[in-house]
């Protein structure tokens, strides 16, 4: 990829907002790997789910 992104098909979401969905995503590998390291999350998943999550909940 040009741009350095990385691009992974993921099932995100959790139960109790109507189970998982796939979808594709682009996601800066720099900011991934930052990510990654912040949270001490194991999965490009868990990141995503948690900043999902934080998104909604605020």
């Amino acid at each position: 990829m040009d741009d350095g992104g990385v691009v992974a098909l993921l099932n995100i979401g959790e139960p109790e907002y109507g189970g998982t969905m796939a979808t594709t995503v682009e996601i800066p590998d720099e900011l991934l790997a930052e990510a990654l390291r912040l949270t001490g999350l194991p999965t490009k998943k868990a990141v995503i789910n948690l900043a999902m999550s934080e998104l909604v909940q605020g």
